[in-house]
């Protein structure tokens, strides 16, 4: 019986070390009639605009706090989002940090003299901090193929540098 309990323990404190404690946390609901499966291909990336032609699919938001509360961290979880949805094209529309002061209880254990022994005493306190929450929100669109290649914002593959915008001399259909 306490070989069960045991391998039961062993086996909680291994999920809960595996999944580990990270802050970010995603969400996205489709909105419109459109309903799509989710999409394996690259997704485009608007964060100044909306897609011409796009069909509206769902709203997607995605936050994290303190450290992991970076645009790094969270914009392939929103673009994962999207593609969930069905999207190739993800429409950033806002991007706020948010600040606030959260209070925790702070308990620690102390030693004191009395007498001839040595004596254990617990104080408590409260502790302010502040938390910067990091919030994306925006909409999973899909474009039709019909659109050009030229208008679509590919994002960067992670820990990799942007792609230099080309001229507009150089885009297909646009010259001088």
């Amino acid at each position: 019986m306490a070989s069960n309990a045991l391998a039961s323990f062993v086996a909680l404190a291994l999920l809960v070390a595996a999944t580990g404690c990270s802050s970010v946390r995603a969400s996205g609901v489709a909105t419109g009639p459109t309903r799509l499966p989710p999409r394996l291909g690259p997704v485009a990336v608007y964060a100044a605009g909306y897609p011409v032609g796009g069909t509206d699919l769902g709203v997607v938001q995605v936050r994290a706090s303190q450290s992991e509360a970076t645009i790094d961290t969270l914009l392939p979880v929103f673009v994962r989002k999207v593609a969930q949805l069905g999207g190739n094209a993800a429409v950033i529309e806002k991007v706020e940090a948010r600040f606030e002061v959260s209070t925790h209880t702070h308990v620690e254990s102390y030693t004191y003299p009395c007498g001839f022994y040595t004596c254990i005493g617990t104080r408590s306190y409260p502790v302010a901090g502040e938390v910067m929450t990091l919030v994306m929100q925006g909409r999973a669109v899909t474009v039709p193929a019909s659109t050009p290649e030229s208008t679509l914002a590919t994002p960067p593959p992670p820990g990799g540098a942007a792609p230099a915008p080309s001229s507009p001399a150089t885009q297909p259909g646009v010259g001088l």
